[in-house]
């Protein structure tokens, strides 16, 4: 009955395991979306700037202006990933397994 009970106990912790990994993949796979969408906006900033054959300087200005704030939370939202990935691997490094019990 020992072993059953360890059995089960270890198969409850690979169940609770496959949650958070099914959580976390669907919170990277937001994550993605709103990072292509970014990039899509970046692009046809960038091509609208391209594209201006007699730009006047205000229309250059806004323009650069947009192009350096989206770049600014792009940079923002890849050193948030960096921080979660971080804390995420601590996580998983602390988390109960039937040696470490």
């Amino acid at each position: 009955m020992e072993e059953y009970a360890a059995m089960r106990a270890l198969l409850e912790k690979q169940r609770e395991l496959m949650r958070e990994m099914s959580g976390r993949i669907e919170q990277a796979k937001e994550r993605r979306s709103r990072h292509v969408e970014m990039l899509k906006t970046l692009a046809l900033h960038v091509a609208s700037l391209r594209e201006r054959q007699t730009p006047t300087p205000s229309e250059v200005r806004l323009l650069s202006d947009n192009v350096r704030a989206l770049c600014d939370e792009i940079e923002r939202h890849a050193g948030g990933l960096a921080a979660e990935e971080t804390a995420s691997a601590r996580e998983a490094a602390q988390m109960p397994t039937v040696e470490r019990t």
